[in-house]
């Protein structure tokens, strides 16, 4: 029996691979202090009756169920900043706010590597045991509790040297006048030409890794550690540092097979790699959706998949799958080991595979970069969900039917550009026929400053708010910070209009002091309205609420929701700036707004009431609780959004090429 007096739960699916769930406290599991009685939304994905017995979880309760009422509610789960009445003069709350904003431009370091935090005294030592403790009656979903002390450096936290570069153009050496804070690596966007640098995406650090403590191969014992498989090693060799790819691939192959890979035919550590991302992610993460299909009851934040602990990825179903999976990248990497077959070609079969495409046509178009960039950007799972699990996608939330024939094209074009190369996909979402649509009317400019992946230093440098990476591969996993509608396999229809539409961005933010990966969200659009005295579109920069990562604390959250929210609009702002097109907000961040623009000497802030006007969605759908109150829905022809009543911020108004707005 456990703490909490539940008893063990017992998963199969070979003796090899059990990773028994028992052992774990309560607050590893998802489904741990969760009501049984949550009242699912509307159109959610329900598992098969087989997939239920099978995996059986304890059913997640909603935010309205954590409240005390029993009707879901389909607004995002977002902690936003209340505004005070209109009538008043700007709160100092606001202020304060305002000026604890920081700008330090020129500090960045761009790229796909993961930010890094340097050890104390440069010792290097790892974390010590972190004691995890359930917390009663928190509105946060159980996380993993660490400090800033307790985060260190990692060896695939480091960037490689060897840095690829997609050139736009030669940059200008012209001095501009540039907005406040505005990014591109170290230096203000170039108009309209930018030198982009293109890193692997963010890779998982050690300190992640202790932080999740999936791993046995730690160099110390801690309290909770899941009990390494039959065929792994109970400790790693000292050859082998923590988080290299051949301790990865030990801990999921063993020692035998490890050695037999590294006995035969060359490999480079770039195909090594790979292979150690595979194998985590087809084996240790592994959820079969093709039987389980897309649910609420899948995880609902990141480090939860990284865990790899939760009841999708113990039942029986997922846990058959990924023993066979084992067996099969087992076999296909000793053929590459003894020359039988090339190691990059065998990666690439073996993802397709893993991602449930049988498409000949897509595995044509598949190359070693584009999947190598995919595994380092962990898209094997939302890739499979989208591939194995359409019929998931086939109702919207309120039970109106979606085309089955466009979401599989969708989903078609959409793999195929992210196994192309590793900018493939990014390319995909501005050069489609709807993407061009959705920014026609765009100056050549403008067009360039909204597809580049900006980003602004907040407190010095310690928050970083971004729009992802060069390559956009962030974009799969942005709907799991918060929450938690719109994922990749929960109502996966949800996502596809962020990921396939030009028009749909999001700004991150990240703090590596506070979480390993980005731990907030907001949803970022360029729309168009129409003009009361002129007959063309005007463009809008549309912001939505920020949504925070369900595994923060829940006093920091409290503390720095505020500040969080400023650094948005303050990305917000130099966006706006840069291309001297009006930001659209909320009405709740109005008084912030008028705050940061009157801190900036920047703008002027209005009150607005307009309508505005969405081209075809190349997603199919579109989805937000904010431009329309049907959640999602079909939107495959032009049409017009109810009248919105928002806060609009126009830009000052600058000399040069851009179109004035």
């Amino acid at each position: 029996m456990l703490a909490n007096g539940r008893r063990p739960v017992r998963v199969g699916g070979g003796a090899s691979m059990r990773l028994p769930v028992g052992r774990l406290p309560a607050a590893y599991l998802s489904s741990a202090n969760r009501s049984s009685s949550q009242t699912p939304l509307p159109g959610a994905s329900a598992m098969t009756e087989e997939a239920a017995r099978a995996c059986s979880p304890r059913r997640a309760s909603s935010q309205a169920g954590e409240q005390g009422s029993s009707s879901p509610s389909l607004l995002p789960r977002a902690r936003v900043v209340v505004a005070p009445p209109r009538d008043q003069p700007l709160s100092v709350a606001a202020r304060a706010a305002a000026q604890a904003v920081s700008v330090t431009p020129g500090t960045m370091t761009p790229g796909w590597a993961s930010p890094q935090v340097p050890s104390s005294a440069g010792s290097g030592t790892r974390s010590p045991a972190i004691q995890i403790q359930q917390r009663s009656g928190s509105t946060v979903p159980p996380q993993m509790r660490r400090t800033q002390s307790q985060m260190r450096v990692s060896p695939r936290s480091i960037p490689s040297p060897n840095v690829a570069r997609l050139k736009l153009g030669k940059p200008s050496d012209e001095k501009k006048d540039w907005p406040q804070g505005l990014l591109v690596g170290d230096r203000p966007p170039a108009r309209p030409h930018a030198e982009l640098r293109i890193r692997p995406p963010p890779s998982r650090t050690t300190s992640e890794s202790n932080l999740k403590q999936r791993s046995p191969l730690a160099g110390q014992r801690r309290s909770l550690q899941v009990p390494s498989t039959q065929s792994s090693p109970r400790s790693e060799p000292s050859a082998y540092a923590r988080g290299s790819p051949e301790a990865r691939l030990m801990q999921v192959f063993g020692q035998h097979v490890l050695s037999a890979l590294l006995a035969g035919s060359l490999v480079t550590s770039e195909t090594l790699s790979a292979a150690a991302s595979l194998a985590e992610q087809s084996v240790t993460m592994c959820i079969d959706y093709a039987r389980l299909g897309q649910s609420w009851k899948h995880p609902h934040s990141r480090g939860q998949y990284r865990l790899g602990s939760h009841p999708s990825m113990t039942c029986q179903l997922s846990r058959a799958r990924a023993q066979l999976s084992k067996q099969r990248l087992s076999q296909l990497f000793l053929q590459a080991a003894k020359g039988q077959l090339e190691w990059e070609v065998a990666i690439v079969r073996a993802f397709m595979r893993e991602i449930g495409v049988e498409n000949q046509a897509i595995i044509q178009h598949a190359t070693f970069e584009g999947v190598s960039a995919a595994l380092e950007a962990e898209l094997l799972l939302p890739l499979r969900s989208f591939n194995e699990a359409q019929q998931s996608m086939h109702l919207t939330v309120y039970l109106k039917p979606v085309p089955a024939a466009e979401i599989r094209e969708a989903v078609q074009a959409l793999t195929a550009a992210v196994v192309s190369k590793p900018s493939g996909f990014s390319e995909w979402r501005y050069t489609c026929p709807r993407g061009r649509r959705q920014l026609e009317g765009l100056s050549e400019e403008q067009v360039e400053l909204w597809k580049t992946a900006t980003s602004c230093q907040h407190r010095g440098g310690a928050l970083r708010s971004h729009e992802d990476e060069a390559g956009e591969l962030g974009l799969f996993w942005a709907t799991k910070i918060g929450g938690p509608s719109h994922g990749f396999d929960i109502e996966g229809q949800c996502h596809l209009p962020l990921l396939c539409n030009a028009r749909n961005k999001v700004i991150l933010l990240s703090d590596p002091a506070l979480h390993p990966v980005s731990f907030g969200r907001v949803h970022f659009r360029l729309l168009w309205v129409r003009s009361q005295q002129q007959e063309t579109l005007q463009p809008r920069l549309w912001l939505e609420r920020l949504n925070v990562d369900f595994d923060l604390e829940p006093e920091d959250v409290k503390a720095n929701m505020s500040s969080w929210t400023a650094a948005i609009l303050l990305h917000a702002i130099s966006k706006s700036e840069a291309m001297q097109v009006p930001l659209s907000v909320d009405l709740a961040m109005l008084d912030l707004l008028k705050a940061i623009s009157c801190a900036r000497q920047e703008g002027q802030v209005v009150k607005s009431s307009e309508v505005f006007v969405l081209h075809p969605s190349n997603g199919v759908c579109e989805a937000s609780d904010y431009l329309d109150s049907r959640h999602d829905w079909v939107q495959l022809e032009e049409e017009d959004t109810p009248l919105r009543h928002r806060g609009l911020y126009l830009p000052t108004r600058r000399s040069g090429s851009l179109v004035q707005s």
